[in-house]
């Protein structure tokens, strides 16, 4: 039963982007309205209108500033791989597999809907990033890929 503090439903809050936003367009609507007002309502509700529009621009452009490079950085970043199934070999022993190495079987993974980053480590073993399922998965022989282990992206 839930207490009487806790309120009803899935309530969460605002972050601190979502109450700028919400300030900045509040605030676009109030002095839009305001200045129209002067030369009559509608232009009063046309003001609000606009406003309200200039300052939502203002918002998405000052997140789009402010992300951006948060977004370029995790677009790129992938997690470190993880060590081989011997334990010989450490993430740092591992070189990527170019485009022109292995195309028949990176044709065979791309014809079952998997996009993969092929890696070899310096034992020789052959390990697969999947870029669409979070997980790696071992080459064994002609391209039988075994699952090897689940990762959490970023180290969440």
């Amino acid at each position: 039963m839930k207490g009487l503090s806790q309120p009803p439903g899935r309530c969460r809050g605002l972050n601190l982007f979502e109450v700028i936003g919400l300030l900045l367009i509040v605030g676009g609507l109030a002095y839009g309205f305001t200045r129209g007002l002067e030369r009559g309502i509608w232009e009063g509700v046309l003001g609000a209108l606009i406003g309200g529009g200039v300052a939502w621009l203002v918002f998405a452009a000052m997140m789009l500033v402010i992300l951006l490079p948060f977004l370029l950085i995790f677009a790129v970043y992938r997690p470190q791989f993880p060590l081989c199934a011997a334990g010989r070999c450490r993430d740092s022993h591992y070189g990527h597999l170019g485009e022109h190495e292995m195309p028949e079987l990176r044709a065979r993974l791309r014809a079952a809907g998997k996009e993969v980053w092929l890696v070899r480590y310096a034992c020789g073993t052959l390990y697969c990033s999947s870029l669409t399922e979070q997980r790696f998965f071992q080459v064994i022989g002609e391209g039988e890929l075994h699952p090897f282990m689940r990762y959490r992206p970023y180290r969440r």
